[in-house]
């Protein structure tokens, strides 16, 4: 959790900026620092709309946007590594479901725009 965060244990919200996060391939990914958020999965989709490729990756009940200089494949293995430092953390606005992906433009509460959201839960 970043140091700076103040929430309560619980269920949150972790957002972050596409940006942020590195992709690899999932058989070639370094290790990660401590602290990051680590997630292994598959991209689901790709595009480029120009200085970067957009991928979404699904891991789970989780659906990420991440972006890269160098495309990856739909349906490739990939691994996510997003630095603790690049984590927006919120209370989760829905508790029942955990570990869900949550759109930003069906959230429930103001958008940020460029983040993605991940709802997760227990001790931060």
């Amino acid at each position: 959790m970043p140091r700076d965060a103040t929430l309560q244990p619980g269920t949150v919200e972790a957002r972050f900026r596409a940006e942020a996060a590195q992709l690899y391939d999932a058989t070639q990914a370094p290790p990660a620092a401590p602290g990051m958020l680590v997630r292994q999965g598959t991209v689901l989709a790709q595009s480029y709309p120009g200085g970067h490729w957009q991928h979404t990756v699904v891991s789970g009940a989780w659906r990420m946007q991440v972006h890269a200089s160098a495309p990856y494949d739909v349906g490739q293995r990939v691994e996510v590594q997003i630095p603790a430092e690049a984590l927006f953390l919120f209370p989760a606005s829905d508790t029942s479901a955990p570990f869900a992906a949550t759109s930003l433009t069906s959230a429930s509460h103001d958008s940020l725009p460029g983040l993605t959201t991940q709802s997760c839960t227990g001790a931060h």
